[in-house]
């Protein structure tokens, strides 16, 4: 695994750990996104990224706006538009790995855990016409009812991430939930 970095759409660098497999290109690809989001991937052993890669996957774990360890305006980027940004990261993502002939366009598939779960289901609603699936482990997908359910140190978390709590800020958690989105998703889950 390399690190890589390309362009968003606002022209934002984003960084990311690249393998690729033997052979020529372009193959079937796995978009991977960290939890957090106040978190990074590193240059780490992952041995479901390398068993992805030893079954003929191109893997990309992306360090998407809100990230920690870019500096303080990339990790708060995403704070009251919740989704925003990392999506169009995660599109940046895409669109650079078919540029470079990496990806197979119709056979890019993301996958997540926790945030980076709800990032999965976010961008197969928002965005179904990019994805040919998303693998989603332990996703948040509603914002409302995940605040109902946090502990206080999780509800302080998702007050600065949105600007409020969801009796000041309803409109932008509901926005933000991919359960909004739930009949746009197009691809397997």
């Amino acid at each position: 695994f390399q690190s890589v970095t390309f362009s968003s759409s606002d022209g934002q660098t984003v960084q990311g750990w690249l393998g690729v497999p033997a052979g020529p290109g372009p193959f079937p690809t796995i978009l991977d996104m960290h939890g957090g989001p106040h978190m990074m991937r590193h240059h780490y052993f992952d041995p479901a990224a390398q068993a992805w890669s030893d079954h003929g996957f191109a893997f990309l774990s992306i360090n998407y706006r809100g990230s920690t360890s870019f500096g303080r305006p990339f990790q708060e980027k995403i704070w009251g538009n919740i989704g925003h940004w990392e999506l169009e990261d995660m599109v940046a993502a895409r669109n650079w790995l078919v540029e470079q002939g990496i990806a197979d366009p119709k056979a890019i598939l993301l996958h997540g855990a926790s945030y980076g779960g709800y990032l999965t289901l976010w961008g197969l609603g928002r965005r179904p016409d990019l994805w040919a699936g998303g693998l989603a482990v332990v996703p948040g997908s509603d914002w409302l009812v995940s605040y109902e359910d946090a502990s206080e140190a999780l509800k302080g978390a998702f007050r600065a991430w949105f600007g409020g709590t969801p009796e000041q800020k309803r409109d932008q958690y509901i926005a933000s939930s991919p359960t909004t989105y739930v009949e746009q998703v197009q691809a397997q889950v």
